[in-house]
């Protein structure tokens, strides 16, 4: 299972993958950039599934 957070700006998301060796360093690279953290963690079988629960949550349309 894949646990993910998702990261916002005005125009794009993107994720980092919890377990990632360098997760809090590409957090602060993102958050550098003006990306916010979207929401919850989210955990799905497949980074689609994630992205397709992102999505329907945060109500976006990327």
């Amino acid at each position: 299972m894949k646990e993910l957070q998702f990261f916002t700006n005005d125009k794009t998301f993107t994720y980092i993958d919890v377990s990632s060796p360098t997760f809090e360093e590409e957090k602060r690279q993102l958050l550098m950039q003006d990306f916010v953290v979207s929401g919850d963690r989210i955990r799905a079988d497949t980074v689609d599934s994630a992205i397709d629960k992102h999505k329907n949550s945060s109500g976006e349309n990327y």
